[in-house]
């Protein structure tokens, strides 16, 4: 999950050029919904269990929170590093 998220952080976000928040959101939350799909594809169904600090956790949102956690130092150098407009 790591891997995806860096690399749509430093290949696929600057080779789109995305200054805008709005634009970032989009194809931030496509890039979200591919990762669920291929985790989801894995994971769905297989009984396999998931705990963060002690609490069970389904899936898919132990895939969201660790995602989260993941993503928003890359987000905020992101948005340092190539100017991102946040009132667009």
């Amino acid at each position: 999950m790591w891997a995806s998220i860096c690399a749509a952080y430093t290949l696929l976000y600057p080779a789109l050029s995305l200054t805008s928040l709005k634009r970032l959101v989009v194809v931030d939350s496509a890039v979200t919904v591919a990762l669920l799909v291929v985790i989801g594809v894995v994971y769905a169904g297989s009984g396999i269990g998931f705990s963060l600090f002690g609490l069970a956790l389904p899936w898919w949102l132990y895939t969201l929170v660790t995602g989260i956690v993941i993503e928003v130092p890359l987000f905020i150098w992101y948005c340092r590093a190539y100017g991102v407009d946040f009132d667009s």
